[in-house]
């Protein structure tokens, strides 16, 4: 399959690459700051048509945060729609990326999709847009959260006496290792932390 990644480019020689690549695109993934999506798209889809319509069977994918489905339908007249929030861990492909379509895409397609956002993590198609909004908060930004309490728990270990890099060994691997537990043992997390934190036990005071 033709995937092809769409970042905004000043550059008029990428300009007309993008164009005559698009033409032949299964997936076209758009990744531009939000602001600048219309300042893209209109004149891009303008340019494209000038060398004959677009095909009907191509899915633009979109990863931007905060800019609707029917938008991208109104700036390049486009059906087969995605948007999508992925977060920075797709880096080392260990990612959560929700995802969702316009309604009438084709099944071989959300396949098609699914397989894409599964090779850099974990993927979860909803079919509701709003949930994009609330994954943006969650898993999207998530990961920002983590790494304050991080630089947290590694000021704190610096602090009682550890080396910086002893306690950030210590903190990185507690958490890979908290993360991994959940996943794979079928408790409530409410179960864990009774477990882990008995009444009248070091944990226990800690988390006071």
């Amino acid at each position: 399959h033709c995937i092809i990644c769409l970042w905004f480019c000043l550059l008029s020689q990428c300009f007309v690459m993008l164009i005559v690549s698009w033409k032949d695109a299964d997936i076209v993934l758009l990744g531009v700051k939000p602001q600048n999506v219309e300042a893209v798209l209109k004149p891009l889809k303008a340019e494209v048509e000038k060398m004959g319509p677009l095909r009907t069977d191509t899915v633009l994918a979109s990863i931007i945060a905060g800019v609707p489905l029917h938008a991208f339908q109104k700036y390049t007249g486009m059906e087969n729609i995605v948007r999508a929030m992925p977060n920075t861990p797709v880096t080392v492909e260990q990612g959560c990326t929700v995802w969702c379509s316009t309604r009438d895409l084709p099944k071989e397609k959300k396949e098609l999709i699914s397989k894409l956002f599964s090779a850099i993590g974990d993927e979860i198609y909803m079919e509701d847009e709003r949930f994009l909004d609330m994954a943006t908060a969650i898993s999207g930004s998530g990961p920002a959260y983590v790494f304050l309490t991080m630089e947290a728990m590694i000021d704190s270990g610096v602090h009682m006496g550890f080396p910086r890099h002893i306690a950030e060994r210590l903190v990185m691997n507690t958490l890979l290792g908290t993360c991994l537990y959940a996943i794979q043992v079928p408790h409530k997390h409410i179960d864990f932390m009774v477990t882990i934190c008995p009444v009248r036990r070091t944990c226990f005071q800690a988390s006071q």
